[in-house]
């Protein structure tokens, strides 16, 4: 797979800010469908994230390849995952420079390279070689999933600090558990639910306030969340592990 990216600023940010959603040195990227998709894990497998960015979302993509032959593997841990043969793993990358005006990222056989352009017709390039981790994908079935609001899930997320998010889905009202205060909004679901996750993996979800449209849902196993994002060309599918045991 070999391709390159022209960004301009704005969108190094965001792609930054889609790289941090789930705390990894390292992250695994792939080309489907005029679609990159870049994915992330950490290390405990509490926490996955996938970025399926359309290709309108960049200034210029150039010289794509596309592949797609995943081999299914049995992995331990908290999230049910995938090995996939179709992804190159790179080291975490900070995309954005201070006084950047665009970035060109360029991904061969051997490596990927960074090249910068600033003012005054100066230049810098960076390479990174890449990583020889296994690259995963999720494997997740949902048989319950609820519109969620985005704005009323950072208000709770930035005011409060607690180690796990403790929601309840029960005849019709979502309940956030947060000391000995209880915080419920009406929703239009007959789900019933409750989820418990790391509090500091979903403010990281809902890090900034750009997205559109937002929704939960639960596997079949109650053992995983997902919470899907979307704004302009933007997907962001992330996992978690649910630490509820009832």
């Amino acid at each position: 797979m070999s391709f390159s990216i022209m960004m301009n600023r704005g969108e190094a940010i965001l792609l930054d800010k889609f790289l941090n959603i789930t705390q990894s040195d390292r992250f695994s990227l792939e080309i489907i469908n005029n679609c990159i998709m870049i994915s992330s894990i950490s290390d405990d497998l509490s926490h996955f994230t996938m970025v399926k960015i359309n290709n309108e979302f960049f200034s210029k993509i150039l010289n794509t390849t596309e592949t797609n032959d995943n081999t299914q593997v049995e992995l331990e841990g908290e999230i049910n995952c995938k090995e996939s043969l179709d992804k190159v793993t790179l080291p975490k990358i900070i995309f954005f420079k201070s006084n950047m005006k665009t970035c060109q990222f360029s991904l061969d056989d051997s490596n990927c390279k960074l090249f910068y352009t600033y003012k005054h017709k100066i230049e810098t390039n960076i390479s990174y070689d890449k990583l020889k981790y296994t690259s995963l994908d999720i494997e997740y079935l949902s048989n319950k999933t609820i519109n969620i609001d985005i704005d009323f899930f950072r208000e709770i997320l930035y005011r409060y600090t607690m180690q796990y998010v403790e929601i309840f889905i029960h005849n019709n009202k979502l309940t956030w558990n947060i000391n000995n205060t209880t915080i419920s909004i009406n929703i239009e679901s007959d789900v019933e639910l409750f989820l418990k996750v790391s509090w500091n993996h979903m403010k990281r979800i809902f890090s900034f306030s750009l997205y559109e449209y937002g929704e939960l849902s639960i596997s079949e196993d109650n053992q995983t969340i997902q919470i899907l994002l979307k704004r302009n060309n933007v997907i962001i599918e992330s996992f978690l592990a649910n630490y509820n045991e009832n």
